[in-house]
């Protein structure tokens, strides 16, 4: 078995929209298995009762919750509704 190298030329910015979308998707991938999904503060607040802009911001700031590329956890923003 023998393995073929081929050599390819990208552009800079070609490459880093594929890395960009290549890690995205890993994440996504990660986080289906685990049965959670990255959601932006209105996706948030529209899939959990009660929760507004306001109270996200206080919660967030209190938990000090992560953002990754303007979206949070859904999983830990409920976790750290329940402490």
């Amino acid at each position: 078995m023998s393995a073929t190298i081929e050599f390819v030329q990208i552009e800079k910015g070609a490459l880093r929209d594929l890395l960009y979308e290549v890690s995205k998707q890993a994440a996504a991938d990660a986080l289906a298995e685990q049965n959670d999904e990255l959601l932006t503060v209105v996706q948030l607040c529209d899939r959990i009762p009660g929760m507004t802009r306001h109270t996200f911001n206080n919660l967030k700031d209190a938990q000090r919750l992560k953002c990754i590329a303007g979206k949070y956890s859904l999983a830990a923003v409920r976790k750290a509704m329940q402490v």
